[in-house]
């Protein structure tokens, strides 16, 4: 009889399975349901210790069995009832539009901050020469995997703080099942203060035609991040963090630059030359540049095993 219940036990859990499987394909349930099964994780070590207990405790070996067999199908036959009746979409492949415009700062001299925070996708920042345009724009697509995109300001004495995020960061399983997001920013403020971007995975191209940025922090998770500034960009100071990901940063020909770096398993490339080692910390300035410019970048690069890349515009 134990033997019998046993193989039904395994029998309805491939079923089960296998019927969530066929309401993927056919479309009845999407496929973000069994990320949805994750947050019930520690029901496995509930079934691992039912099997210990079936190792020792031979008498009560049926009445565990059928309790088991009963707590899977609540779990599973239950999940897609939850799921479906309460339109669960906080893992979802679907994307949906978003476009947002900010502007709530009537002095467009007033120094601002931007801090962006992505999670996982293909992110595009650049900026505008006209005057009378909103303080940050966010145009594109978004996985309801990661959140509802949340725009905001906050006002102090001495600047306005526009920030992006979304509800939810970037979570690996998330990444490797939905579909990434996709936007387009637009920054439309000359005097920045801060400016802090995050990306947690994916694709970053950033480029900058007329903004001056005082201090520019740059984390990247993993990824590959294209950042360039143009002639009439100023950029005081900029600390580069990479974690697994590559960063190449495009200069206009009228910067010299100075690098102070630590390496861990990763690598620099500067003008086509490499720079450090493994495991190495020092320093590093351009002589091919035009000496004369009183443009020069100050850049502090942490890399752990990533890579970073730096050359000037042909």
């Amino acid at each position: 009889m134990d033997i019998v219940l046993k193989k039904l036990n395994e029998g309805i859990v491939l079923m089960s399975i296998g019927i969530i499987l066929l309401f993927n394909v056919t479309g009845f349930i999407d496929w973000g349901i069994w990320l949805f099964y994750l947050n019930f994780w520690p029901i496995i070590l509930i079934f691992a210790g039912f099997r210990l207990v079936l190792s020792i405790v031979k008498s009560f070996q049926t009445i565990i069995i059928i309790f088991q067999i009963i707590l899977w199908l609540l779990i599973i036959f239950g999940g897609v009832v939850y799921y479906k009746s309460h339109s669960y979409n906080g893992y979802s492949l679907s994307a949906k539009e978003y476009y947002y415009a900010l502007s709530t700062d009537n002095n467009i001299n007033v120094p601002v901050a931007y801090d962006l925070n992505f999670s996982f996708g293909d992110y595009d920042i650049s900026d505008t020469d006209n005057s009378t345009y909103d303080a940050i724009v966010v145009d594109g697509k978004y996985s309801e995997s990661f959140g509802l995109p949340i725009v905001t300001s906050l006002v102090t004495e001495n600047e306005i703080k526009y920030s992006f995020k979304q509800e939810k960061e970037f979570f690996v399983l998330n990444g490797f099942i939905n579909t990434p997001n996709n936007f387009k920013i637009v920054l439309g403020r000359k005097n920045i203060s801060d400016m802090q971007i995050d990306l947690g995975a994916g694709k970053l191209t950033s480029k900058l035609a007329n903004v001056k940025i005082e201090n520019l922090d740059i984390n990247i998770g993993a990824g590959e991040s294209l950042i360039e500034f143009a002639n009439e960009v100023e950029v005081g100071n900029m600390n580069i963090k990479v974690g697994a990901g590559k960063i190449t940063l495009v200069l206009d020909k009228s910067y010299r630059y100075s690098i102070d770096y630590n390496v861990g398993a990763g690598s620099i490339n500067v003008e086509n030359k490499s720079v450090g080692g493994l495991a190495s910390r020092g320093n590093t300035t351009n002589i091919s540049a035009n000496t004369d410019s009183k443009k020069v970048l100050s850049i502090n690069i942490d890399i752990g095993a990533g890579e970073f890349v730096l050359d000037y515009d042909s």
